[in-house]
């Protein structure tokens, strides 16, 4: 229809929708992106649906003199919105950290403990850092797609210059992986060795209580 009424007009299919499937197809054969996946939906649902939870977030911000910012949402059908999502999560890791630990401390729920541990495992960790230095490239790479004023000359080229940057990533130093690895590794490690502390400690005062009933 569109070339019946312009001739001359130039059709492109919908690219940004592959670039999307493609990460669809990628977390149905790898665990890890699927847990990170499932990890990033739950904390930002936790934090929207949670007024109180969502100002222990802010302060926990404000706490570390940074801007107060909300965590995006991930949306499941455009997997390419994870880029901007894991970016602000990353932003605010440790604020986002210290702010489940005074939940947990406060309330002892559940659903929230789950939700801070699947963040804190090593792996999910690891491959929250790779989804986010893959991603961000590829999502400006999307919206140069989508431009109104796209220059169809100049595909090919950026098209390259992407994947020269995602082939660079093992050696580049600026990437989100070798910037934040060592040091959310580390705010994991401590965050389960208090854990485990509280938990063992929380023991023997119930043992103590049983003792004397």
């Amino acid at each position: 229809r569109f070339r019946h009424i312009t001739p001359h007009s130039k059709y492109m299919n919908c690219r940004n929708h592959k670039l999307a499937l493609v990460f669809v197809h990628l977390l149905q054969q790898y665990e890890a992106l699927k847990a990170v996946d499932t990890s990033v939906v739950s904390v930002w649902k936790l934090m929207k649906y949670s007024s109180v939870k969502s100002a222990v977030f802010g302060e926990a911000q404000s706490a570390e003199g940074l801007q107060k910012l909300k965590l995006l949402k991930a949306a499941p059908t455009r997997w390419l919105s994870h880029g901007g999502t894991t970016k602000r999560l990353i932003s605010r890791f440790q604020s986002l950290t210290d702010a489940l630990d005074s939940i947990i401390m406060k309330d002892r729920e559940p659903e929230t403990i789950g939700i801070c541990d699947d963040l804190l495992k090593p792996e999910n960790i690891l491959m929250l850092l790779l989804v986010a230095d893959v991603l961000v490239p590829i999502n400006r790479f999307s919206m140069f797609l989508q431009n109104k004023n796209l220059i169809y000359g100049d595909i090919r080229r950026k098209f390259n210059q992407l994947l020269e940057k995602i082939e660079q990533l093992q050696t580049d130093d600026g990437t989100f992986f070798k910037e934040n690895a060592v040091e959310f590794l580390t705010i994991s490690r401590n965050r389960m060795a208090l854990a485990r502390r509280t938990r063992q400690s929380r023991l023997l005062t119930e043992e103590e209580e049983l003792q004397e009933f």
